[in-house]
């Protein structure tokens, strides 16, 4: 949660300035001037920003996590303690303080501060060509204005194992955290952040929203459970628990195994589209598609993906675009949708899910022709014996109900937002 910093929550944000500016700025000042940055001497100095007009904001997440100034269309003062940073604090106060600005926002760095300067640049920031020398021995300061869209989402990456990545969409400033897995895509779904946003929406106020994409680099073979345990390492990498977790088709298959392996990090679970397990039967579209795409033939695999993902009617309206869409389709991005369907062989989490014992909404359509209309009732008949389980069906919505039913985003909001009595 992100909220203005006042006379109440000033000493805390006095000491995030503090720590994190010592920190920051120990390898290059001496230790005498970095003792003078006491928390008492910044707390004065905020004090007094704050009395000419400047606005502060803080981020907590269970206790202060960071802070970040804005006056007029300048942002200053973006901190992180120390022992928060690397979960995506920095990002969601840098994107916050660009809404609050009265203009195209702008900012300073130190030149010698390049891990600041690649966030930056990757959040849409670029050089404005002034600089100024701040410090003694011709360290300079370097102005940066804001390029992009303020469009009220940010696009970044969790880091865990030390190396592997995987980009999440975010927007929202809400105190509570849901989480969205999506399905199965030919491309990635990053560029779709603005659509995401918007069909979620509503979220916003009371939810801080975070789509994540599947691994960058991916190994091979790559199974569902896999995905689940990566996912679980980039939620954990930036801090994030109690989730409102909904997983969509496979995206679903992942947040079954998150709720089963890691219940500690799941307070409630909503599936679109999904199934508990896939077998022979059941996979006969999946494997056309792997077929496809291991052939290369990218034109009749976005047709078909169409075309069974979606109902006739919107199928057949959007033909020419599925077509379309395959000429931007690279080698690499059939490689990769390879091997993450060929991860969704021999899911098999029915008898696991029985312990399954937090909130449970599904969805489905019963003339869903990727995983069978019979998958999400599969689901409910396991999870009978949850008195905290429901249940919705449509009939015509296809595969993709969670984005072709005009009312699921609603559904979905009211079963993260309902009370329900608390579960064992």
């Amino acid at each position: 949660m992100i909220t203005q910093v006042n006379s109440t929550n000033l000493s805390a944000a006095s000491r995030i300035h503090s720590e994190s500016w010592r920190s920051s700025h120990r390898s290059f000042c001496s230790e005498d001037f970095i003792e003078r940055h006491t928390p008492e001497r910044q707390l004065e100095y905020l004090r007094t920003k704050m009395a000419g007009g400047t606005r502060v904001f803080m981020l907590t997440d269970g206790e202060p996590a960071g802070i970040v100034s804005v006056t007029g269309d300048l942002i200053e003062d973006l901190y992180v303690l120390p022992g928060k940073q690397n979960r995506g604090y920095g990002t969601r106060l840098l994107m916050y303080a660009a809404e609050k600005c009265a203009g195209t926002p702008r900012l300073r760095i130190l030149e010698n501060n390049t891990g600041a300067e690649r966030l930056y640049r990757r959040l849409g920031f670029r050089e404005s060509g002034i600089r100024e020398s701040v410090i003694p021995g011709g360290i300079g300061e370097t102005e940066f204005t804001f390029c992009g869209r303020r469009a009220g989402f940010i696009t970044d990456e969790a880091v865990f194992d030390g190396h592997n990545r995987m980009e999440y969409i975010s927007f929202g400033n809400g105190e509570r955290i849901l989480v969205i897995l999506p399905g199965l895509s030919l491309q990635s779904v990053i560029p779709a952040a603005p659509a995401v946003a918007r069909q979620y929406g509503m979220f916003r106020k009371e939810f801080t929203v975070y789509l994540f994409d599947r691994r960058s680099d991916l190994p091979d073979p790559y199974t569902i459970s896999d995905m689940a345990g990566d996912t679980v390492k980039a939620v954990t990498a930036l801090g994030l628990g109690k989730l409102c977790l909904f997983g969509a088709s496979q995206g679903g298959m992942i947040a079954q195994v998150m709720a089963v392996r890691h219940p500690e990090l799941v307070e409630r679970l909503a599936l679109g589209s999904s199934a508990c397990r896939t077998w022979p039967e059941r996979s006969e579209v999946i494997n056309e598609w792997i077929r496809l795409a291991e052939e290369g033939k990218a034109r009749e695999l976005c047709l078909s993906f169409g075309e069974k993902v979606y109902p006739k009617e919107i199928f057949e309206k959007y033909r020419d675009a599925f077509a379309k869409m395959s000429e931007s389709v690279t080698e690499a991005e059939l490689r990769r949708f390879a091997i993450l369907a060929k991860g969704a062989g021999d899911f098999d989490i029915r008898e696991e899910i029985r312990n399954v014992r937090c909130p449970v909404f599904a969805a489905g359509s019963r003339d869903d022709a990727v995983l069978g209309g019979d998958s999400t009732p599969e689901i409910a008949r396991i999870l009978g014996d949850n008195p905290l389980f429901e249940m919705h069906m449509y009939d015509s919505c296809g595969h993709a109900a969670y984005d072709t039913a005009p009312d699921f985003p609603d559904r979905l909001y009211g079963f993260f937002t309902k009370d329900i009595p608390e579960y064992i």
